[in-house]
C-alpha cells in the first residue's frame, strides 16, 4: 500500500474500486483481480484500489489502458464503427481488461472533455462476464464521483508538462514516506 500515493488510493473513486473488488470476490470463485484503476484517455491515473498488486506499476497499467483506448479510436475511424466499449488483452497467465466509463466535461467549453477508462487486471481465469457486469454497474457511480471531484477534473486539465511535474511531486512524497517509514523501523 505504501507504493500508491494517498491521493490515488484514498479518494471517493478508490473507495468505489475497493467495493467493486470486494463484490467480485464474494460473487466469483474463479480468478483473482490484481488491481483496478480509473484513468482518463491521456493515461492520467485518477484512482487505484487500495490493495493493488504490489508487483504491478499502476502508471504503466493506466498507460496501457489509454493506449487501448487510442487503438480503439483509430480502429473506429478506419472501420467507420462505433466507439470502443471495452477491450481485453491476455498475456499468458493474466488478463488485462478496459471498459470505457463515459465522458467528463472539464469546463464550460463543450470541446473540453475527457473519456474515463476503468481498467482491471487479474488472473487469466477471472470471470470476465462478472467483471463486465460489475464494471457496467459501477461505471455511472464512478463517472458521477469524477464529475463532482474538482481535484480529479483539475488533474485531467493538466498539460503533459504540468502532469510530469505533478508525477515528480507524487514520487517525492511517496519516496519520502518510504524512507521515513524505513528510518522508523531501524
Amino acid at each position: 500500500m505504501a507504493t500508491i500515493p494517498d491521493q490515488l488510493r484514498s479518494n471517493a473513486v478508490a473507495t468505489l474500486l475497493d467495493e467493486l473488488r470486494v463484490k467480485y470476490g464474494k460473487l466469483s470463485r474463479t480468478g483473482k483481480l490484481y488491481g483496478l484503476i480509473v484513468a482518463d484517455q491521456d493515461a492520467k491515473v485518477l484512482a487505484a484500489n487500495t490493495f493493488f498488486h504490489h508487483k504491478l506499476n499502476y502508471w504503466d497499467v493506466g498507460a496501457i489502458g489509454a493506449a487501448l483506448y487510442g487503438v480503439g479510436k483509430q480502429a473506429r475511424d478506419f472501420f467507420q464503427a462505433q466507439d470502443l466499449d471495452r477491450a481485453t488483452l491476455i498475456f499468458g497467465d493474466f488478463m488485462f481488461f478496459t471498459h470505457i466509463i463515459g465522458t467528463v466535461s472539464l469546463g464550460e467549453n463543450p470541446n473540453q472533455t475527457r473519456e474515463l477508462i476503468l481498467i482491471s487486471i487479474g488472473e487469466r481465469n477471472i470471470n470476465l462476464g462478472l467483471v463486465v457486469m460489475l464494471m457496467q454497474k459501477f461505471a455511472p457511480r464512478i463517472l458521477h464521483q469524477v464529475e463532482h471531484d474538482e481535484k480529479a477534473r483539475n488533474q485531467m486539465r493538466m498539460s503533459e508538462s504540468e502532469f510530469t511535474h505533478h508525477l515528480e511531486d507524487l514520487k517525492k512524497q511517496l519516496f519520502s514516506l518510504t524512507e521515513s517509514s524505513i528510518g522508523g523501523i531501524i
